[in-house]
């Protein structure tokens, strides 16, 4: 199945995502960076748009030279650095978004143990993960998209997490409970 697939319907069918639980891990992984990414997407355009429009009068004046009141800067070392800088922060922003997907998935799988044996459903670490990891898509889209909301969610940190716990917990009691052989 392609990863757009895997992202919509991870967004709206818990049976799916009770499905992608036999996806292969790196295809999962995968899916967890391009999610990062898409989700980095809103947060990485308001970031242009505020560097653009004050960033670059920031950065002319930390390279202003000493002593001269006429405001000359160096041209060097600012038209360098400039991309540097944009890289760097492009690159800190999505590894700290994947990085937190990471752990919250893992979280979400570690607990995920303890609710399998609650509903009786038979399911390894690796099922759980993947499980995790695509219970995550609606809630990070919602909080990714929330940075361009006119105001400031309270707690999104706790709406995230609670919200991919709600969507596990009712992916796992999708999962077909096994059969007893007699």
């Amino acid at each position: 199945m392609r990863i757009t697939e895997l992202f919509t319907k991870s967004l709206y069918s818990l049976k799916a995502i009770s499905f992608f639980r036999f996806q292969k891990i790196e295809k999962t992984i995968s899916y967890l960076f391009i999610l990062s990414f898409l989700v980095s997407l809103p947060t990485l355009f308001l970031f242009f748009l505020s560097f653009f429009n004050k960033g670059l009068a920031g950065f002319d004046e930390m390279f202003q030279l000493p002593g001269d009141p006429q405001g000359e800067t160096i041209d060097g070392p600012t038209a360098g650095i400039i991309p540097v800088f944009i890289f760097l922060a492009i690159l800190f922003i999505i590894l700290g978004v994947s990085m937190i997907q990471f752990i919250t998935v893992s979280l979400l799988a570690a607990i995920g143990l303890l609710l399998k044996k609650a509903f009786g459903r038979r399911l390894d670490y690796k099922h759980l993960w993947n499980m995790s990891a695509y219970a995550v898509t609606l809630p990070s889209v919602l909080i990714g998209l929330s940075v361009l909301l006119p105001f400031s969610l309270p707690l999104p940190g706790a709406i995230y997490f609670t919200l991919s716990f709600m969507i596990l917990v009712l992916s796992i009691r999708n999962v077909p409970i096994p059969k007893v052989r007699k």
